[in-house]
């Protein structure tokens, strides 16, 4: 079963850095790793696997309230030993 990874970069206003935090942090799948209070982006690895569709995902990360952007960054898929990545990470 392939396991995909992608990178995502959430802006939203910085009053409501807390609340998308919060909304972000319940999603299955995501993890909040940074907050920049300043310019109000948040960064997400979202772990998809099966047959969930990573960029539905990410359409419903950008339909949250408060959510300004979310761009995709950085995406690889991993199936057993092979892995294919495409953004601007290395590995």
């Amino acid at each position: 079963m392939d396991t995909q990874i992608s990178g995502v970069v959430v802006t939203v206003p910085p009053a409501r850095l807390v609340e998308a935090s919060r909304r972000l942090r319940a999603l299955p799948g995501v993890d909040v790793h940074h907050v920049d209070v300043a310019t109000g982006r948040i960064v997400v690895t979202l772990e998809t696997s099966g047959d969930v569709d990573p960029e539905a995902e990410l359409r419903h990360i950008q339909s949250l309230p408060d959510v300004l952007g979310a761009d995709l960054v950085y995406h690889v898929v991993e199936s057993g030993a092979d892995s294919e990545s495409v953004g601007g990470g290395s590995r």
